[in-house]
């Protein structure tokens, strides 16, 4: 992706503020003696950046002056054509070589990991082990541990909470729109975003449906609304964790679409088109679930499927309620159905 759509993400990546500067050393509040940690995630180098280390700051700086200026898009473009690449490289390199990164109070950052644990139940598309650490997350899912820190401070005081967000969107921007990456990761951590921060204290700025922009088009890279496993019986044989990792998110990103069309703006935003491999994905999570929280992943992408179609049964202009009657009550039927089966799961789970 070129450097002109930074503009793109000109609401996601905020001005400095002057005390940003100032929490380099650590997080908020804690004392001297405090154990720290960075993230140190990476950017992958598009094949024609210069492997220079120094090319490749210059460029990324010039292109967080066009996001954090909004009126230096000219200039920026003037000047990335002074930067010739030497070479060609398609490593990835440790964001701390561009990027000066704040260090974060462990113990804080311990807490909220255990805070997510108890928020992921509501939407539970990632699955980790139970004793799964900061440092674990840090090493393995960086950007991840970041999208959870994010949302898991939204609670507690503002400025430790900027401090995350800030640094997230940061990630957000050089990681998709100048590394252009395309990973499961940057997927599940742009998901983790959209599900548990509180967009709603500001829903006309836009962030929500952008950031479901970008999901929509990682979908999209991985092939995630694609039957993926080219397979004629899905259900025929054992799916791979990776793989059920990737339909997870696919169907969280289902899951957060259709909730989002029907509580917030309808169809004007966003592709509401779903796929027939959807339903496909759906039984076969359910077929595979390795834990409780799979079916409750399933449950609610079949809960929003019919309250999504209901809504646009209400809602579609020309339709008389005598002929929309007979197919709510084909919805309610369903309805009740799911939640006869969901019933006799949780009673089946609880005997165990």
């Amino acid at each position: 992706m070129s450097l002109n759509n930074f503009s793109f993400f000109s609401c996601l990546l905020p001005r400095p503020r002057r005390w940003e500067r100032k929490w380099g050393t650590g997080d908020t509040g804690p004392s001297q003696s405090n154990a720290t940690f960075s993230i140190n995630y990476t950017v992958p180098a598009k094949a024609d950046l210069n492997n220079n280390f120094e090319t490749l700051r210059e460029m990324h700086e010039q292109a967080l002056d066009a996001v954090l200026e909004q009126d230096s898009v000219d200039s920026s473009q003037s000047t990335s054509q002074t930067a010739t690449p030497r070479s060609v490289s398609s490593q990835s390199h440790p964001i701390s070589d561009i990027w000066r990164q704040p260090l974060f109070d462990m113990a804080s950052a311990e807490s909220l990991l255990k805070t997510f644990k108890s928020m992921v139940n509501y939407l539970p598309f990632i699955v980790f082990p139970d004793d799964s650490s900061v440092s674990y997350l840090a090493a393995t899912k960086p950007f991840t541990l970041l999208a959870i820190l994010t949302v898991a401070s939204g609670s507690n005081m503002v400025q430790k909470h900027a401090l995350y967000d800030d640094e997230f969107r940061k990630a957000l921007g050089l990681k998709y729109v100048s590394g252009g990456e395309k990973s499961l990761e940057l997927l599940q951590g742009v998901l983790i975003y959209c599900a548990w921060y509180p967009f709603h204290l500001r829903p006309k700025n836009g962030q929500l449906v952008q950031c479901l922009r970008i999901a929509a088009d990682l979908i999209r890279d991985l092939d995630l609304d694609q039957d993926f496993l080219e397979i004629p019986d899905p259900l025929g044989r054992k799916v791979t964790d990776d793989e059920l990792d990737r339909i997870r998110a696919y169907l969280a990103y289902l899951y957060l679409v259709s909730t989002y069309i029907v509580v917030w703006r309808g169809e004007r935003d966003l592709p509401t088109n779903r796929p027939p491999w959807a339903t496909t994905a759906i039984d076969i999570l359910e077929h595979n679930a390795q834990v409780d929280g799979d079916y409750t992943l399933v449950a609610l992408v079949r809960q929003s499927s019919l309250i999504s179609d209901a809504s646009k049964v209400i809602n579609e202009e020309g339709q008389t309620v005598q002929a929309s009657r007979p197919i709510l009550a084909d919805l309610e039927q369903q309805h009740q159905e799911l939640q006869n089966s969901m019933s006799h799961l949780m009673e089946s789970g609880t005997s165990k």
